[in-house]
């Protein structure tokens, strides 16, 4: 089985699983039993001398609650035991208590967010909460992946290309539109964080506005603004 997805996956280029596609909890145990863990960097690009301490932060609430720990497996699973993994509930649609429990034996650390997420994590007041608890956990480690709880990492390359890039800030698993990295699935050096969280509180954007690409906009805008943060997109290949 191991040679089949792996067929598949190289030739749909994927870095990530989306739950959503999958009707089959069979193959979702299978799967887990194949995790891809690729060390993968192109010529030209070294690793920094010390591997970074990475953070997961999951969105998720009540309608997503059966698709959390499956995402956190993966995760750990592919970027390693020990990563630091935090549960972002949503606090006017929250978890029921046992899958709360559930996350907590896990090893996860839960909490709760209290602004309005506008049913999809849109809004000004979701984009400056999120990068106001991205900033917050940014003290204790060297990057930031934000995850949509129905996406599971299969690779982990994308996040090395990151750190092995001196000069890069913000990468995503896959979708790269517009200049910006977006999509279910992102990573940010913690160097940013705080400094993206101060432009979020500044200008908060519009009613509607997408977490995903707003982040990946203000990145760019910080990055023009400073030379510590020049930034250059690595997309996954």
């Amino acid at each position: 089985m191991f040679e089949q997805v792996n067929k598949v996956l190289n030739a749909q280029n994927k870095t990530l699983i989306d739950l959503d596609e999958m009707t089959s909890s069979k193959f979702i145990a299978d799967f887990k039993k194949i995790i891809l863990d690729y060390n993968f960097l192109p010529s030209g690009l070294s690793y920094n001398q010390d591997k970074p301490k990475i953070t997961v932060l999951i969105f998720t609430y009540r309608g997503d609650e059966g698709l959390t720990p499956i995402c956190v497996e993966f995760a750990k699973e592919t970027l390693g035991p020990d990563t630091k993994i935090v549960a972002a509930d949503d606090g006017f649609n929250a978890m029921y208590q046992p899958m709360q429990e559930k996350l907590i034996s896990m090893g996860v650390d839960y909490c709760q967010t209290d602004w309005p997420r506008c049913g999809n994590l849109l809004g000004p007041d979701h984009l400056k909460g999120a990068c106001k608890l991205m900033a917050e956990l940014a003290k204790d480690c060297d990057i930031i992946v934000k995850l949509d709880p129905d996406a599971c990492i299969l690779k982990r390359d994308w996040i090395d290309r990151l750190w092995a890039d001196k000069n890069a800030t913000m990468t995503a698993s896959y979708k790269i539109k517009l200049n910006y990295p977006m999509g279910n699935s992102y990573a940010l050096k913690s160097v940013v964080c705080e400094e993206l969280a101060k432009d979020a509180e500044l200008y908060p954007g519009w009613v509607d506005c997408f977490e995903d690409y707003e982040v990946g906009m203000r990145i760019s805008r910080i990055a023009k603004g400073d030379t510590k943060h020049a930034i250059r997109y690595v997309k996954c290949k």
